[in-house]
């Protein structure tokens, strides 16, 4: 051959390391929880494999049918940097670059197209029933999307992030340095009005979590109880200002005015209540505003301590609040327990049941709500996919021990909102679930297996 001919030849060497970089980005780019915070292929899987057929994510069988071609994924910076380098197709990348033979969550065929074969659950949004479907995308599209594609918040709606992050213990060590990361993360992914974060104070070892928000365009307010008990409260400081502020102990009320409508004010509560004891109602009392019942309220709690979602209507203030999950999925968000021998460096190891081996489970966290009507709520896992989840998986996509809990609401609701919140409610406290300490239903295993 001649020189020319040469040059315009792309060699083997360098196919190869095309491939190995590729086989990098892909390793990456289809982690589980990377997956799952990456908009470009949120939106890419929404397009090839359509809605979820219940309310509730993407679950396995679904999702390993999702394919696409490197061209595809071009919308990702540094696969389309990647595939600068070399003008060689898909199939000749495959046939010189054995690394792409060996994906660890894909799987390329010989024409050049990637099969996802990890079983996993991608959280999805649910719009509320009877939730008017052009409010719903417009609330969606303002919470996940780009800056760029975001546009205006829908008029008359709110959205709100409520995350229990107490236990995201930040070191100095690798580990706990990819913890905080992958919380930030979280809190980044999706730009609501307010963000709640249940044992946060930005002033101690939440100061690089609150920075990152105020970064984003967040103001705050904190509370602060005994020991290191917290709660903190941001807004998206282009939309909301601050108009009031209620504290009891470490817990926080805020009351805040929509810069656009002054008439527009709501009270955003941030709390990790304990079982009430004699003569301590009246300060939760104070904080809700006895006797303020137009004003919409939307309560974000770590109910840990009062034994779960479940036992919420032990606290007088929120007894008769009704649950978002609750309401728009039919159930509350469950998360993994976490081993009593977790610690900082060890990170998010879960707690077994000694006979099946499962991970054990329970429902933490609640957003509630009253005055107002929700429109859309991130769905949480089927319990099988938690319940026999591996140690390992746990810690890299739970590394708060927790989930995020998101949701919008609409603050003009119809008439009947009342009664319908009030029928949650009332499901949500007589609710015999087992779910905070069972096992998988056989139902929720056979949803996960391939």
């Amino acid at each position: 051959a001649t020189p020319t001919a040469e040059a315009n030849t792309p060699s083997a060497g360098k196919e190869s390391r095309v491939a190995t970089q590729l086989k990098h980005l892909l390793d990456f780019y289809f982690e589980p929880f990377t997956l799952q915070h990456n908009r470009y292929l949120l939106d890419l899987l929404a397009k090839r494999v359509g809605p979820p057929e219940d309310r509730g994510p993407w679950v396995a069988e679904t999702i390993l049918g999702f394919e696409c071609s490197l061209q595809d994924l071009k919308g990702l910076g540094r696969i389309s940097s990647a595939l600068s380098k070399t003008k060689a197709s898909a199939q000749m990348l495959y046939e010189e670059g054995e690394d792409l033979h060996n994906l660890k969550h894909l799987c390329m065929s010989k024409d050049g197209q990637l099969h996802l074969e990890t079983p996993l659950e991608i959280r999805c949004f649910v719009a509320a029933k009877g939730a008017n479907p052009n409010i719903v995308s417009d609330v969606v599209r303002y919470l996940a999307a780009a800056k760029e594609q975001r546009g205006q918040a829908p008029p008359g709606t709110v959205s709100v992030v409520s995350y229990a992050v107490g236990d995201a213990r930040v070191d100095g060590t690798p580990s706990g340095q990819q913890r905080e990361a992958r919380v930030k993360r979280q809190l980044v992914m999706h730009h609501a009005d307010f963000v709640c974060l249940q044992g946060l104070d930005p002033e101690s070892r939440g100061e690089g979590l609150a920075s990152t928000l105020s970064e984003d365009g967040y103001g705050f307010a904190c509370a602060r109880g005994s020991g290191h008990e917290a709660n903190s409260i941001f807004w998206d400081r282009s939309r909301w200002e601050q108009v009031g502020v209620r504290r009891s102990g470490a817990a926080l009320a805020v009351d805040l005015q929509l810069i656009d409508d002054a008439a527009v004010v709501v009270r955003i509560v941030c709390l990790r209540p304990r079982v009430p004891q004699k003569g301590s109602a009246t300060d939760l009392q104070e904080l809700f505003g006895a006797g303020e019942t137009d004003m919409p309220v939307i309560t974000c709690a770590d109910l840990t301590l009062v034994g779960g979602v479940e036992g919420a209507c032990i606290v007088p203030e929120l007894a008769y609040m009704a649950s978002a999950a609750q309401e728009v999925l039919g159930e509350e968000v469950v998360a993994p327990v976490a081993a009593a021998s977790s610690t900082a460096s060890k990170g998010a190891a879960p707690a077994h049941w000694n006979a099946s081996g499962f991970n054990k489970l329970h429902t933490p966290d609640a957003v509630l709500f009253q005055n107002a009507a929700p429109v859309a709520v991130l769905s949480g896992h089927t319990e099988g996919y938690l319940a026999t989840m591996p140690a390992d998986e746990v810690s890299k996509q739970f590394p708060a021990h927790r989930l995020p809990i998101v949701a919008a609401f609409d603050l003009h609701p119809q008439q009947n909102s009342s009664a319908d919140a009030k029928s949650s409610t009332v499901g949500r406290q007589n609710s015999t679930s087992q779910r905070k300490t069972v096992a998988p239903t056989t139902t929720s295993q056979r949803r996960i297996r391939v």
